[in-house]
């Protein structure tokens, strides 16, 4: 009864070996589908943005509706439905909010991951096209994709800008424009009409 009562416990010991070391490799995997699903958007984004290929962002949330949050695909295509008609001006994005560009030419790349909860930072780099990703992934930071993680399913959240990039987050951006077109639309009478 002796024998079998440390045989019983060194499986047991054995068992909760295991099932650590399993549980202290899931974050470390987490961050890496997080990363991958980041960079497999990235490739495919890039080289359709590349092409300059028009209304690129409002393609990307047509063909992948799953990748991004509703709050964030709603507000983004509310900066284009709200435009008003003869503004004389963009009342909007006038930059990629995927990119934080306007020009083309140039590869992205996820680089570091952080997670806090359930959701990933995860830094996106940017150097010109072709130039090797050691190189690229050796550059500042130009924006960090906020990823967030509900079962299982992977989805862009938010965007937010480094302090040298001015700092800030697309969705505050994206909600400060909207107040903007608001208060012009009030002062002059305009109707809201779709971007051409």
């Amino acid at each position: 009864m002796n024998k079998r009562f440390f045989i019983i416990l060194g499986i047991a010991a054995l068992c909760m070996s295991v099932f650590s070391n399993v549980k202290a490799q899931s974050p470390a995997k987490d961050k890496e589908s997080a990363k991958a699903f980041v960079q497999k958007f990235y490739s495919w984004y890039v080289a359709l943005y590349n092409k300059d290929t028009p209304k690129s962002d409002l393609i990307a949330l047509k063909k992948y509706p799953a990748y991004f949050d509703k709050t964030l695909g709603e507000a983004l295509v509310r900066d284009y439905t709200e435009q008003p008609q003869n503004a004389g001006e963009i009342l909007g994005l006038d930059a990629d909010p995927f990119l934080s560009s306007q020009d083309t030419g140039f590869d992205y790349l996820a680089g570091d991951v952080k997670q806090v909860g359930d959701k990933f930072l995860i830094d996106i780099h940017s150097g010109t096209a072709g130039e090797p990703k050691k190189e690229i992934l050796k550059s500042e930071t130009v924006l960090i994709a906020q990823v967030s993680n509900v079962n299982n399913q992977r989805r862009f959240i938010n965007f937010l800008y480094p302090a040298k990039q001015g700092g800030g987050n697309l969705l505050a951006t994206l909600a400060s424009l909207r107040k903007d077109r608001q208060e012009w639309i009030a002062k002059h009478g305009k109707k809201s009409k779709a971007k051409q």
